[in-house]
């Protein structure tokens, strides 16, 4: 069965460069110069993780959908939208945004029916550049049906 769903995203460029210097790193290199006086004797290494750089902003607005499967014995669905973007360790899909369920239709009008819950900021901080949409039916007393 065709349908068709309509979703807007706009990306934005990360504000402001990268941070360097500042007050705190300072303070971390006059500390590591102290622990060099201190402990001469030995070598040893510092590792410091911290989450990757933020790439670019990105704000996804769920609009409408049109012709969507019927997953429900009352001939209806109820469709909410599922955004995921891809992690660079292992492949595994991270939940970023969730639209709220539009009951018993088959033309949701998430523009319309939620105006301020159906779009949601994100940032980008891997280079894979997918992000996947899923249109889901909720079911209340089993799992939630695929749709597309």
């Amino acid at each position: 069965q065709l349908f068709f769903f309509f979703v807007v995203v706009f990306v934005m460029p990360r504000r402001g460069g990268r941070r360097r210097g500042g007050a705190r790193r300072r303070h971390h290199g006059a500390r590591r110069r102290r622990q060099a006086r201190n402990h001469n004797r030995g070598g040893g290494v510092r590792v410091a993780a911290g989450p990757p750089p933020v790439l670019a902003k990105v704000r996804v607005e769920c609009l409408a959908g049109r012709n969507l499967a019927s997953k429900d014995k009352n001939g209806f669905s109820d469709p909410y939208v599922e955004v995921r973007e891809k992690t660079p360790t292992g492949g595994t899909l991270k939940k970023i945004f969730t639209a709220p369920v539009v009951k018993k239709t088959l033309d949701p009008d998430w523009e319309k029916d939620h105006p301020k819950k159906c779009a949601g900021n994100f940032d980008i901080r891997f280079m894979s550049g997918f992000i996947k949409f899923g249109i889901w039916d909720k079911d209340t007393w089993s799992f939630d049906d695929y749709m597309g």
